[in-house]
């Protein structure tokens, strides 16, 4: 499959319909081109694919790899870091909501942010988030 082509932004584009925004789906398939295309011909062999979504799917196993997955998409200025617009596409991604059932406001963002940000620099670091997801896997 040519990586770089449409035809794999649009695929995932239909699996992720509204949960992504067009940029992040351009850093997803950046990060899938840095972590899967093994030989660097610019697609994906059937050998490639499958290692590659089984390392995907042992994400949930290895906080690393999320923590390298997360910030490689939803790190739109390529900073290392996370704002307020980037945790809200995440929290979005994951399906998180407001009270109301509807989409998170970006006052629920905000007050997310705050729980996470435990240096108070406005942005989110890797250690962090990682922390964070931590204690939501224990508390």
């Amino acid at each position: 499959c040519e990586l770089r082509s449409g035809a794999m932004a649009n695929a995932i584009c239909e699996c992720f319909a509204g949960q992504m925004t067009e940029e992040a789906i351009n850093s997803l398939v950046d990060y899938m081109v840095r972590q899967a295309d093994s030989d660097g011909d610019g697609s994906l062999s059937v050998e490639e694919f499958s290692k590659f979504t089984w390392k995907l799917r042992r994400m949930e196993f290895d906080a690393d790899l999320e923590g390298e997955f997360v910030f490689a998409v939803f790190d739109s200025r390529g900073k290392g870091t996370l704002d307020s617009n980037d945790l809200s596409q995440l929290l979005a991604f994951h399906g998180f909501r407001g009270a109301d059932g509807l989409a998170l406001s970006m006052a629920d963002v905000e007050t997310i942010m705050s729980e996470i940000d435990a240096d108070g620099s406005g942005e989110i670091e890797r250690a962090e988030y990682m922390q964070w997801c931590k204690s939501r896997e224990h508390g």
